[in-house]
């Protein structure tokens, strides 16, 4: 009975991490775009070029905001994860910690793969600028 009852917290916190997790994935590039918008009003306002934008305190608090955005969909990530892996545990399903593969198959099923692409694609137009340079600099 104790099983059941742990089973069905499982469950619940489950559905509430991905919900969590889906809808602030899907907000991600929103987020993104508004905060680049307020960044330049800031920069712009107060006359500065970008070297002198990063010191300010605003533009600082801006780009705080953004990250704590992003550590709060990985805080949901990890949970989801964390709960998928426990409710196979509870009932005798999950793979070992020491086998690779299978760990990782519970960590792709334990998050909603539409929410991980949708990150994942951004990430990587975040990225190609920064790799192609340092591809080009090394």
């Amino acid at each position: 009975m104790f099983v059941w009852y742990k089973i069905k917290q499982l469950e619940k916190k489950i559905e509430e991490h991905k919900s969590w997790f889906e809808n602030m994935a899907a907000e991600t590039e929103e987020i993104k775009f508004t905060t680049y918008n307020e960044l330049i009003q800031i920069k712009n306002s107060k006359d500065l070029n970008w070297e002198k934008a990063f010191l300010d305190e605003e533009i600082r608090e801006a780009f705080y905001q953004l990250l704590l955005h992003r550590q709060f969909i990985g805080y949901h990530a990890e949970q989801l994860r964390k709960c998928k892996y426990d409710l196979l545990k509870l009932k005798g399903k999950a793979p070992s910690a020491f086998d690779k593969d299978g760990y990782s198959k519970v960590i792709e099923h334990g998050t909603s793969n539409n929410s991980m692409s949708i990150l994942r694609n951004q990430l990587m137009d975040e990225l190609k600028d920064d790799l192609l340079k340092f591809e080009n600099e090394y």
